[in-house]
């Protein structure tokens, strides 16, 4: 059962990624006027309105991917928790490559694997190790 919830928790947080990347970018740029994700991303890390945005897209679509077998409040804590910890560890280059493909990078999945498992600890989905 644990290695399970585990293993749903690592589903959830690169779900997470995805779907808020691939229906979150549209949420992402309307607050920084249409200039794009170079824009939102100057400074090689996402400003305080895209970051927002981001974080606020990729909670709601993590959230409805909840399993019914993990409680619901429980998994929302760790949705936000890796959607913040996702929106500071994507660089400019992934966000471009999210954007034009609708795919994680191979880098933001590695990145992301110690976070979502961090996140799942903290929100008590599994026990911590």
């Amino acid at each position: 059962m644990r290695n399970l919830a585990i293993a749903i928790a690592v589903i959830a947080g690169l779900v997470l990624v995805g779907i808020g990347a691939k229906y979150g970018w549209d949420l992402v740029r309307r607050p920084i006027a249409d200039a794009g994700i170079d824009a939102g991303m100057a400074s090689g890390k996402m400003n305080e309105t895209m970051r927002n945005a981001y974080i606020k897209s990729s909670t709601a679509a993590c959230e409805k991917q909840r399993p019914a077998i993990l409680s619901e409040d429980a998994f929302n804590r760790a949705c936000v928790c890796i959607s913040e910890k996702s929106a500071d560890l994507i660089t400019a280059q992934e966000a471009r490559t999210i954007n034009d493909t609708g795919e994680i990078p191979d880098s933001l999945k590695q990145k992301l694997q110690e976070p979502i498992n961090e996140c799942a600890r903290e929100a008590g989905l599994v026990q911590g190790q």
